[in-house]
């Protein structure tokens, strides 16, 4: 296939004047050139449009951008990028964060040398704005193997970067039935029942901790996040736990997620099984729900939910 670029680099915007330089700064001293920067600037309430187009107008940086009327959430945003895309290769860079240097000119050089019709992206490693490496390296520097299989050890709440191929974007376009939030989780995993990954220890990515990002699904509440978990518990059971081999631990999680969820999202539990595939899986659901009902009678209690 032709492409207009090697790189697309996507950056979502809201309310980011505060972080978003960290992202310009980084882009401009690119080693690799051949990239487009797409920004979506997802109706911020503060200067965030007047410094996104102040730096379109420098033209250091070959800037496409896009304002949006009304917000429209990351996973929207992310489905117009994957969707507007001109390039080979796809990374996304958050409003917050920074990457390295050299980030696109290895990420290029790791996929001239690995690449392949089964293989749909490279995935690497993360350090804090301190230097702390996040979550535990591969066992190989490069490795060619599965999602699924790395996933408990490596991948599961440690950030990780990836670089992803367009056209497998494109074709997997996060699900928009109506829900604000949709895990973006569903859709590494999604892509991982048809294609392999090349994981490697190399760091290009820069992630910023901050306690005071309003930003964060994790200040969001359980109400407000309730059907995307829902969502994603189902699709998780039906068709990504059965690829988990052990991790016995974490799938009684996500049977206890389900059956917490189904209370805080009002369906009910009796409902919400009937989306479960195996028998199995629903007996284990069952089992845990006597907690799941203690915990959310709890919460209810001290006024967290």
């Amino acid at each position: 296939m032709n492409y207009k670029y090697k790189f697309t680099v996507f950056t979502p915007c809201y309310n980011s004047e505060r972080f978003i330089h960290r992202v310009y700064d980084s882009l401009k001293d690119q080693t690799f050139k051949d990239f487009e920067w797409l920004v979506i600037e997802d109706a911020s309430t503060d200067n965030t449009l007047k410094i996104l187009e102040g730096y379109k107008n420098e033209g250091k940086v070959n800037m496409r951008l896009i304002v949006n009327e009304t917000n429209q959430m990351l996973t929207r945003n992310l489905n117009i990028a994957y969707s507007m895309a001109e390039s080979e290769l796809f990374v996304s860079i958050g409003h917050d964060d920074s990457i390295y240097k050299n980030t696109l000119f290895k990420f290029n050089e790791i996929w001239q040398k690995y690449k392949a019709d089964n293989i749909s992206n490279i995935c690497s490693m993360v350090k804090d704005q301190h230097g702390n490496l996040i979550g535990k390296p591969f066992n190989k520097d490069i490795l060619i193997d599965n999602y699924f299989n790395v996933f408990l050890e490596n991948i599961y709440t440690k950030e990780k970067y990836n670089c992803t191929r367009t056209d497998v974007l494109k074709q997997f376009l996060y699900e928009d039935n109506g829900m604000r939030y949709i895990a973006e989780g569903n859709l590494w995993a999604t892509i991982g029942l048809h294609y392999d990954t090349i994981f490697t220890n190399e760091v290009f990515r820069t992630y910023y901790v901050e306690e005071d990002n309003l930003g964060a699904l994790t200040k969001r509440s359980r109400k407000q996040v309730s059907e995307s978990v829902m969502h994603s518990s189902i699709k998780w059971i039906n068709l990504f736990l059965p690829r988990i081999k052990n991790g016995f631990s974490f799938k009684l999680r996500k049977y206890f997620q389900f059956g917490f969820y189904s209370l805080v999202d009002g369906m009910g539990i009796i409902k919400s099984l009937k989306e479960v595939n195996r028998l199995k899986d629903r007996l284990l659901i069952l089992l845990l729900f006597p907690s799941a009902v203690l915990v959310y009678v709890g919460l209810k209690i001290i006024k967290k939910l």
